[in-house]
Order: structure tokens, then C-alpha cells, then sequence
């Protein structure tokens, strides 16, 4: 029998639920608690019970989603008092794909507005793309990935709680843009439909390949996107040193990405795409006359991604074909680096995201 969203309750932790606490993530399948272990893999009642007296001392705020005497889905906001309050959901397997997360997350988050909460942070193991989704559907955008102690990846998100609206009624960001490794000089002129860029020194997004090195350090203004899309773009830049670049980037984590767009070397611009999955690689073809803008169309069909390019907005001739991953959520967004350089300017103009 599949349980129904109207048989729980939301409530606050009370005294006597660090048992229930404690049987909540006993009973959860070794794939969930792959992704949900506050405690690490081997809890111990007393933490439970520092979970309910942290609700006492205002150290803590935890939801439970009930069932009878079950608790089957649990939410908290740790760490209240410092400058970085820390998210966390869990759902008991039967329960999940009930909504029951989602009103947790809900309840948990109008609760932090009423109290005027600024920032929220939370990690999510990359491959739970359920539970990534949701969070960014509420407003969180990733801001860095790393690897744990046990070799699992995870991604960083926060959230501005100013993006939310009144108490009780949640909404996601207006744009649902963040910057990954954020330029010096930057303006999003959003009623314009432009973003200009200062690049700065020495920024690049390349692993391995040929050079031997690693670099994530270059710029990227993305938003989240679950499913298949297409992404367009026109970019104008004054590229003048050995591998200035800008266009498109289409990014799961730091060892899974594509961007593509305008690159300069041997003295012209070039038309370019590097699909990095560990290792990158590098195809590119000039660009006749170096010309003023160029006009960029990415689709995601599945893990496959097709690159296309313009040099009058109208006409599109493809670049290439690559695949990239089956994950249902990829970051996508204007990206801009200078290797070699000392910086250059760079419009993006019209950025826009259509779903399939």
C-alpha cells in the first residue's frame, strides 16, 4: 500500500522524539542514507538528544513529518546563531515522491523568514538529483563542488532568504542566476537583457589534456535547468591576448561540462568547444574577419548536447555534437576566462533559456 501525503502532520521536535529520531534513519534504505547522514554512518542516540535540546536553547530548528507515532521525514536549520545556518532534509524511502519533503522544506523555510534569517547553506551529494532539483526550485543556487572524506561529491548551495516572499508562500529566485568564481567587474543590465564582464587575470575552466594542469577558476553565470532546453546567446568581446574566450557553458560539476563560443589565438578569433569529462578536449574553427559578435545556440536532448553558431543571428551552422551526461539538472549560462591575458571586456546580450 502506497502511503498518502494527507496521513502525516508537521510539527515541531518535542521531548521523547530522539528515539523516534534515532529509528527514522535506522529504517532508511543504505541508498538514502548515502545522501542524508547529519550523523555520519554511524549515529548515536545522544546526538538525537542533543537534537531536542537544541530546540530548547535556540540552537536548532527541527521539523518532523509524522505518521501515527512515525516520524517519516524530518528538515532542520542547525547552527541558528552563526553566519552560516545550515539546511538539512531527509524522507524515509516509502515516503518519498509524496511531497512530504517538499512541505517540510516549505514549513521549515516560512519559519526562517519569520524570523528574519538572512543566508541559508546546505551540501547535496551531486547525484541526488531529486533532492538538488527541489532545493533549486526553492531559490539555492550552487556555489562550489568538493569531494568528501568518503569519496562522495558533493555540490555547495545557499540561499538568500531576501529572494524569498512573504511568510508561508514560497518562490524561487526572479532570475535564478549566481556566479561561479564571481569577476572583480561585472554588471547584469537585466531590463537591457545584458551582462558585461571584465575577465579577470589568468581565469580559465580546462583539466588535463595536453598542458597537465587543472583550472576552474574561470567565470560562469548560471542558472539551474532540469531537462532538455535550448540555450541562446550573443556575445561581443574585445579579445586581444593568447586565449581570451567567452560564450556558453553547460556545467554538472567540475569534472563534467562543455563551453563553447569565441576564442582568440594565433592572432584571430576562432569559433570553439571543449566537452570535458575528466580530461578535456578542444576543437575550433576560424572565424572569417574576426567579426564584431557572435550568435550561439546550445540544445540539451537528453546527455546529448548539440553547439551551434551564427554570425547574423538568423543563420546557424553546427559546431558540434558531444555527450554529456544523463543527470536530469546541468547549470547553463554565459562564461567568460582570459589564461594568458590580463583581462578583457565582453558582452552577452539576449541570454535566454527556452524548455523543450
Amino acid at each position: 500500500m502506497v502511503p498518502m501525503m494527507q496521513d502525516t502532520h508537521i510539527r515541531r521536535v518535542q521531548a521523547g522524539d530522539a528515539t523516534r529520531l534515532f529509528s527514522f534513519w535506522d529504517q532508511m534504505s543504505p541508498a538514502s542514507k548515502r545522501t542524508f547522514a547529519p550523523f555520519g554512518q554511524q549515529p548515536q542516540l545522544n546526538q538525537y538528544e542533543d537534537v531536542v535540546n537544541g530546540n530548547t536553547n535556540g540552537d536548532k530548528y527541527d521539523l518532523v513529518a509524522v505518521s501515527g507515532d512515525t516520524i517519516v521525514g524530518w528538515s532542520f536549520v542547525w547552527f541558528l546563531n552563526t553566519a552560516e545556518p545550515v539546511f538539512g532534509l531527509g524522507v524515509t524511502d516509502a515516503w518519498q515522491g509524496q511531497r512530504v519533503g517538499a512541505r517540510l522544506m516549505d514549513a521549515v523555510l516560512a519559519a526562517m523568514l519569520d524570523r528574519r534569517l538572512p543566508m541559508l547553506y546546505l551540501t547535496v551529494v551531486t547525484d541526488n538529483d531529486r533532492a538538488w532539483g527541489l532545493y533549486g526550485r526553492r531559490g539555492f543556487v550552487r556555489y562550489s563542488a568538493y569531494i568528501g572524506d568518503e569519496g562522495l561529491h558533493f555540490y555547495r548551495m545557499a540561499l538568500a532568504m531576501q529572494d524569498l516572499s512573504a511568510v508561508g508562500t514560497i518562490h524561487p529566485r526572479q532570475d535564478g542566476m549566481a556566479w561561479l568564481n564571481e569577476p572583480k567587474t561585472w554588471k547584469d543590465q537585466s531590463s537591457a537583457h545584458c551582462l558585461t564582464v571584465r575577465t579577470d587575470p589568468k581565469s580559465d575552466f580546462w583539466r588535463k589534456t595536453h598542458y597537465g594542469f587543472i583550472r576552474d577558476n574561470g567565470h560562469f553565470y548560471f542558472q539551474d535547468v532540469t531537462g532538455d532546453f535550448v540555450a541562446d546567446v550573443k556575445v561581443s568581446g574585445s579579445y586581444h591576448d593568447l586565449y581570451d574566450h567567452a560564450g556558453l557553458m553547460i556545467r554538472l560539476d567540475e569534472t563534467t561540462w562543455i563551453k563553447c563560443g569565441v576564442e582568440f589565438f594565433e592572432g584571430m578569433q576562432h569559433i570553439s568547444a571543449v566537452v570535458t569529462r575528466d580530461f578535456s578536449d578542444w576543437s575550433v574553427i576560424p572565424a572569417p574577419d574576426n567579426p564584431a559578435s557572435v550568435w550561439l545556440r546550445v540544445t540539451r536532448h537528453g546527455e546529448a548536447i548539440e553547439v551551434k553558431y551564427s554570425y547574423d543571428g538568423q543563420n546557424y551552422l553546427m559546431l558540434r555534437q558531444a555527450h554529456l551526461t544523463e543527470v536530469a539538472t546541468v547549470s547553463v549560462g554565459p562564461m567568460c576566462a582570459s589564461p594568458d591575458g590580463q583581462g578583457f571586456d565582453v558582452m552577452f546580450e539576449d541570454y535566454r533559456v527556452q524548455l523543450l
